[in-house]
């Protein structure tokens, strides 16, 4: 697709999953008037969430696209855990963010497939790998919903 190195790539799309998360959420938080907008802003920062992933997996392999969002997600979380102190219950919306990079991914996927850009089967590995990211995330929030 392009000349530069995987770990290029990689990185931009870790700083990416590192940022855009975490630095929207916490940007979220601290206007008071999004309160009343609750469980509707929180698809609605899901749907932007995955809607930047799939724009960003039209310029970058697959295998980037998904290590570096998901990595840096987790690392994100922390990093601003670290430095404004969240709690711990703030991470329940973790799985949300991680299900949201492998469905942006996915997208991303299925339409580079479709143009041709991706040689791999009808049925490629690639979507067993995406059932499999996307189960964690749901099964810890169902843990997280009835523990």
């Amino acid at each position: 697709m392009n000349e530069r190195p995987d770990i290029v790539l990689f990185g931009f799309v870790f700083a990416f999953g590192a940022i855009a998360p975490a630095g929207s959420l916490y940007g979220m938080a601290a206007v008071s008037a999004l309160e009343p907008a609750g469980d509707l802003l929180l698809v609605a920062w899901f749907a932007l969430l995955a809607l930047g992933t799939a724009l960003l997996g039209a310029r970058l392999p697959t295998d980037a696209l998904l290590g570096g969002t998901l990595l840096g997600a987790l690392v994100g979380f922390w990093a601003f855990e670290t430095a404004v102190g969240w709690s711990y219950v703030m991470f329940a919306v973790v799985p949300i963010a991680l299900l949201a990079f492998v469905v942006g991914a996915w997208a991303a996927y299925e339409r580079n497939r479709r143009n041709g850009e991706v040689d791999e089967p009808p049925y490629g590995t690639w979507r067993y790998v995406f059932v499999s990211l996307a189960l964690v995330p749901i099964a810890f929030s169902l843990l997280l919903l009835f523990a």
